[in-house]
């Protein structure tokens, strides 16, 4: 929270005059820029700002800043267009939630042609993070590099210069498994998961990575008389930590009370930690955030300009106790008045199993499946499984080949190989097919033992449990028929419907005649210069 009497005192005050306005910078295209304000007593008319976090996760995401405000234009002389730069002040003093001016990006312009409004759009440098990728970072990291050293260089290349945090987490040094294909926002994702934190930007071309504070003292408690609609829910904590990848091989720490597991799915930092170095860096994140308990709410209140992303605040309820949650998730609306919206809701239903294994491929995933993205390889190990010789048994699967290396396997494989000779000798007994020069037919003599759902072919035909569908990626027509009819379409249009219903045609053309019902006909008449109908019922 930014500390600030006079503004503190304003804030509380029964009755506030709060004046909010838009500095827009604009640019020429030639490198120069000039600037504009707007305030209530020339075009403002109102101020949005949306910051949006992530309410399946305690940590580990970054909040997302919207900007909308909306000018009055009715000389047509305001030219604002995508690029510019708009900061948000209060009362002249300091921008929203920083002590200096967020820089948001205008993203879309539109008019309201009968009014004359403009409706301008704007988001914070994290909104853009999700276009730019690992690979636009010019640095090469090694295995000295630290998660403050990742950190700087992905906040680099979406214009912020600096981060701003001193936790001990971000010096951990190890060569991160990044492939150079995530999205800067991805990385920054997996560099809060692996501190525990939250990121979000300030003024200075600053991103802030912050840690929800589970131990200390509310910032700021919003009472009776500075809300007007409270719903308070039951609270979450936070008892289990778990790193998990998409191969399934789940490794979790617990505390001993009931609470909410957190996942962390395929980070790069900590996918490269095996055995008792991860042992250790799950211990320690859980130390860190295990009992961090949020407050379910959705309050509408007076609004705290000086409060920050992640700030803790008490909430009184009706009934005078107080909860205690985080500003996760804010809508801020100035239209002459100014309000907050904050609530949080926990959104993930998802339950997190790192149990023992219990059966071979299970043993094979939970405990040595690693996916190396700087090589290019997937490489799966497993050792000491239940009933089996201890020798390890390895697959590496890189981009050319693949190969396994396994030791005294065969008396184990063996009848697993002659029942899958057994099947393809049953499956060539089941199918008859017949080669010609012109066509492929393909018989089944009989049900195979797991049934077949669907044929394709590579000419474009498709037959299975929707019917048969006819269509080529060079082609922009399709043919789809079932026991119901059948369908012509021109991409998603529909050409030609036939169905219980009858014949439903766009563009139908008979070239000789046409006949409707039993005793009427239309067709060319003196030399195709006139249209006959012509009556054929006898």
């Amino acid at each position: 929270m930014i500390t600030n009497n006079n503004a503190i005192a304003l804030i509380e005050s029964p009755v506030r005059k709060i004046v909010m306005s838009i500095a827009l910078i604009h640019f020429d295209g030639l490198g120069q820029s000039f600037t504009s304000v707007y305030e209530a007593d020339n075009n403002l008319k109102s101020i949005t700002i949306d910051r949006i976090g992530d309410n399946t996760k305690f940590y580990g995401f970054g909040i997302c800043q919207k900007l909308n405000f909306h000018l009055l234009d009715t000389n047509r002389q305001l030219a604002i267009k995508a690029g510019d730069i708009a900061k948000v002040y209060v009362n002249n003093e300091t921008s929203v939630g920083s002590a200096e001016p967020i820089e948001f990006k205008v993203t879309e312009v539109h008019r309201d042609e009968n009014t004359n409004e403009l409706s301008v759009t704007a988001y914070d440098p994290i909104y853009f993070s999700a276009n730019k990728y690992s690979n636009d970072i010019n640095y090469v990291f090694t295995q000295e590099s630290t998660i403050r050293t990742y950190a700087e260089k992905a906040c680099e290349v979406i214009g912020q210069g600096t981060i701003g945090t001193n936790l001990a987490a971000f010096d951990i040094a190890c060569l991160a498994n990044f492939g150079g294909t995530e999205t800067i926002r991805e990385m920054l994702d997996d560099i809060a998961e692996a501190t525990q934190t939250i990121y979000f930007c300030t003024g200075g071309n600053k991103i802030v990575f912050k840690r929800l504070d589970k131990d200390g003292a509310a910032v700021y408690t919003i009472n009776k008389p500075m809300y007007f609609s409270l719903d308070s829910k039951t609270s979450r904590r936070l008892n289990k930590v778990v790193r998990a990848t998409s191969l399934g091989d789940n490794v979790g720490v617990e505390k001993d009370y009931t609470g909410t597991a957190q996942s962390i799915l395929d980070n790069a930092f900590w996918d490269v930690f095996e055995g008792a170095e991860l042992e250790t860096i799950l211990n320690d994140a859980l130390e860190v955030v295990g009992g961090l308990t949020i407050n379910q709410f959705n309050c509408s209140w007076r609004g705290n300009w000086l409060l920050e992303p992640c700030d803790k605040i008490g909430i009184e309820t009706k009934d005078n106790s107080i909860v205690y949650s985080y500003l996760l998730n804010d809508t801020i609306t100035y239209n002459g008045s100014y309000n907050q919206i904050s609530s949080w809701e926990y959104g993930n239903t998802d339950t997190e199993d790192f149990s023992n294994p219990a059966s071979l491929g299970d043993a094979l995933k939970v405990t040595f499946a690693k996916v190396d993205k700087l090589n290019n390889e997937i490489s799966i190990i497993a050792a000491n499984t239940q009933g089996l010789p201890d020798e390890v048994a390895a697959i590496k699967l890189t981009t050319n080949s693949i190969s396994a290396a396994v030791e005294e396997v065969r008396n184990s494989t063996g009848e697993a190989v002659e029942s899958i000779h057994e099947e393809m000798i049953t499956l060539t007994n089941r199918v008859e097919s017949t080669v010609t020069s012109e066509t492929l037919d393909i018989k089944i003599q009989e049900a195979m033992r797991n049934g077949t759902t669907a044929v394709t072919t590579t000419t474009g035909f498709t037959f299975n449990e929707a019917g048969l569908a006819v269509s080529k990626s060079n082609s922009e027509m399709s043919t789809l028929i079932t026991e119901d009819g059948m369908i012509v379409s021109r991409g998603e249009k529909p050409m030609l419907v036939a169905n219980n219903e009858g014949v439903n045609a766009v563009n139908l053309h008979a070239s000789t005649y046409l006949n409707i019902g039993v005793n009427s006909r239309f067709e060319d008449y003196e030399n195709k210069s006139r249209t006959g109908c012509f009556w054929i019922g006898g």
